[in-house]
Protein backbone atom coordinates (compact mmCIF):
# COMPACT_ATOMS: atom_id res chain seq x y z
CA UNK A 1 0.00 0.00 0.00
CA UNK A 2 3.02 2.25 -0.03
CA UNK A 3 2.12 5.57 -1.57
CA UNK A 4 -1.59 4.71 -1.72
CA UNK A 5 -3.87 7.69 -1.91
CA UNK A 6 -7.49 8.08 -2.81
CA UNK A 7 -10.98 8.30 -1.44
CA UNK A 8 -11.79 6.47 1.79
CA UNK A 9 -14.27 3.62 1.66
CA UNK A 10 -17.71 4.79 2.76
CA UNK A 11 -17.85 5.04 6.55
CA UNK A 12 -14.09 4.78 6.95
CA UNK A 13 -11.50 7.37 7.76
CA UNK A 14 -7.88 7.42 6.70
CA UNK A 15 -4.89 7.71 8.98
CA UNK A 16 -1.62 9.18 7.83
CA UNK A 17 1.01 6.67 9.09
CA UNK A 18 3.89 8.10 7.09
CA UNK A 19 4.22 11.01 4.69
CA UNK A 20 2.36 10.07 1.53
CA UNK A 21 1.09 6.75 2.94
CA UNK A 22 -2.60 6.67 3.79
CA UNK A 23 -4.06 3.51 5.29
CA UNK A 24 -7.80 3.01 5.90
CA UNK A 25 -8.77 3.05 9.58
CA UNK A 26 -12.04 1.87 11.09
CA UNK A 27 -14.60 4.38 12.31
CA UNK A 28 -16.16 2.55 15.29
CA UNK A 29 -18.92 5.12 15.74
CA UNK A 30 -20.85 3.53 12.85
CA UNK A 31 -20.15 -0.21 12.79
CA UNK A 32 -20.60 -1.94 9.47
CA UNK A 33 -20.04 -5.51 8.28
CA UNK A 34 -16.38 -6.36 7.86
CA UNK A 35 -14.97 -3.33 9.66
CA UNK A 36 -13.86 -5.28 12.75
CA UNK A 37 -11.50 -7.27 10.52
CA UNK A 38 -9.26 -4.23 10.14
CA UNK A 39 -9.05 -3.79 13.92
CA UNK A 40 -8.22 -7.46 14.51
CA UNK A 41 -5.55 -7.44 11.80
CA UNK A 42 -3.97 -4.25 13.10
CA UNK A 43 -3.92 -5.70 16.64
CA UNK A 44 -2.24 -8.88 15.36
CA UNK A 45 0.39 -6.87 13.48
CA UNK A 46 1.02 -4.65 16.51
CA UNK A 47 1.42 -7.67 18.81
CA UNK A 48 3.79 -9.39 16.38
CA UNK A 49 5.87 -6.24 16.01
CA UNK A 50 6.07 -5.82 19.79
CA UNK A 51 7.30 -9.42 20.23
CA UNK A 52 9.80 -9.32 17.37
CA UNK A 53 13.45 -8.50 17.73
CA UNK A 54 15.12 -6.00 15.38
CA UNK A 55 16.19 -8.94 13.17
CA UNK A 56 12.56 -9.97 12.75
CA UNK A 57 12.66 -13.08 14.94
CA UNK A 58 10.18 -13.57 17.78
CA UNK A 59 11.97 -12.87 21.04
CA UNK A 60 12.46 -15.82 23.40
CA UNK A 61 13.45 -15.97 27.02
CA UNK A 62 16.87 -17.21 27.99
CA UNK A 63 18.85 -18.18 31.07
CA UNK A 64 22.58 -18.34 30.51
CA UNK A 65 23.82 -19.58 33.90
CA UNK A 66 21.55 -22.36 35.20
CA UNK A 67 22.78 -24.52 38.06
CA UNK A 68 21.39 -28.06 38.01
CA UNK A 69 20.46 -29.49 41.40
CA UNK A 70 19.16 -32.59 43.14
CA UNK A 71 19.41 -36.19 42.07
CA UNK A 72 15.73 -36.78 41.32
CA UNK A 73 12.79 -35.24 39.53
CA UNK A 74 11.50 -33.84 42.84
CA UNK A 75 14.74 -31.99 43.63
CA UNK A 76 15.82 -30.89 40.13
CA UNK A 77 16.14 -27.20 39.21
CA UNK A 78 13.00 -25.89 37.45
CA UNK A 79 13.67 -24.29 34.06
CA UNK A 80 11.85 -21.01 33.55
CA UNK A 81 13.23 -19.94 30.15
CA UNK A 82 12.96 -21.22 26.57
CA UNK A 83 16.73 -21.27 26.01
CA UNK A 84 18.82 -22.56 28.90
CA UNK A 85 22.57 -22.91 29.40
CA UNK A 86 23.47 -25.18 32.29
CA UNK A 87 26.89 -24.14 33.53
CA UNK A 88 27.03 -26.07 36.82
CA UNK A 89 25.91 -29.69 37.15
CA UNK A 90 27.05 -31.81 40.08
CA UNK A 91 27.24 -35.56 39.36
CA UNK A 92 23.72 -36.97 38.98
CA UNK A 93 22.01 -33.55 39.05
CA UNK A 94 19.24 -32.37 36.77
CA UNK A 95 16.68 -29.83 35.64
CA UNK A 96 12.92 -30.14 35.12
CA UNK A 97 10.42 -28.58 32.75
CA UNK A 98 7.10 -27.34 34.08
CA UNK A 99 3.62 -27.96 32.68
CA UNK A 100 3.47 -24.23 31.90
CA UNK A 101 5.86 -24.95 29.02
CA UNK A 102 3.43 -27.20 27.07
CA UNK A 103 3.63 -26.33 23.37
CA UNK A 104 7.06 -24.68 23.37
CA UNK A 105 10.41 -26.11 22.35
CA UNK A 106 12.80 -25.73 25.28
CA UNK A 107 16.52 -25.78 24.47
CA UNK A 108 19.04 -27.06 27.00
CA UNK A 109 22.77 -26.60 26.41
CA UNK A 110 24.91 -28.51 28.92
CA UNK A 111 28.16 -26.58 29.36
CA UNK A 112 29.12 -28.50 32.49
CA UNK A 113 31.66 -31.36 32.54
CA UNK A 114 28.95 -33.77 33.79
CA UNK A 115 26.01 -35.56 32.18
CA UNK A 116 22.73 -33.69 32.85
CA UNK A 117 19.29 -35.22 33.47
CA UNK A 118 16.37 -33.27 32.00
CA UNK A 119 13.14 -34.37 33.64
CA UNK A 120 9.63 -33.98 32.28
CA UNK A 121 6.96 -32.57 34.62
CA UNK A 122 5.65 -35.04 37.21
CA UNK A 123 3.37 -37.56 35.49
CA UNK A 124 4.86 -37.05 32.01
CA UNK A 125 7.44 -38.84 29.88
CA UNK A 126 9.96 -38.03 27.15
CA UNK A 127 9.49 -40.15 24.02
CA UNK A 128 9.05 -43.70 25.40
CA UNK A 129 11.52 -43.47 28.31
CA UNK A 130 8.80 -44.03 30.89
CA UNK A 131 6.90 -41.72 33.21
CA UNK A 132 9.05 -39.31 35.23
CA UNK A 133 12.35 -40.55 33.73
CA UNK A 134 14.93 -37.92 32.81
CA UNK A 135 16.56 -37.73 29.40
CA UNK A 136 20.34 -37.38 29.55
CA UNK A 137 22.27 -34.57 27.85
CA UNK A 138 26.00 -35.31 27.59
CA UNK A 139 28.60 -32.82 28.74
CA UNK A 140 28.93 -30.16 26.05
CA UNK A 141 25.74 -31.39 24.37
CA UNK A 142 22.52 -29.65 23.43
CA UNK A 143 18.98 -31.01 23.19
CA UNK A 144 15.49 -29.67 22.63
CA UNK A 145 12.40 -30.77 24.54
CA UNK A 146 8.73 -30.17 23.80
CA UNK A 147 5.69 -31.11 25.84
CA UNK A 148 2.82 -31.81 23.46
CA UNK A 149 0.50 -32.50 26.41
CA UNK A 150 0.95 -32.45 30.16
CA UNK A 151 1.68 -36.21 29.95
CA UNK A 152 3.77 -36.60 26.78
CA UNK A 153 6.85 -34.85 25.49
CA UNK A 154 9.49 -35.46 22.84
CA UNK A 155 13.18 -34.68 22.41
CA UNK A 156 15.35 -33.85 19.43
Amino acid sequence: MSGTTGTPVSGMTQVDYAPGLLIPAVDMTQPAPGKNVAIVLSNIVAAAQAAATPGGFVASTSADAVTAAGTSQATATALAAQDNVVTVCPVGAGVILTTAQVGSWITVLNQSPQELAVYPPVGAQWNALGMNVGALVVAGGVAEFKLFTTAQGYTR
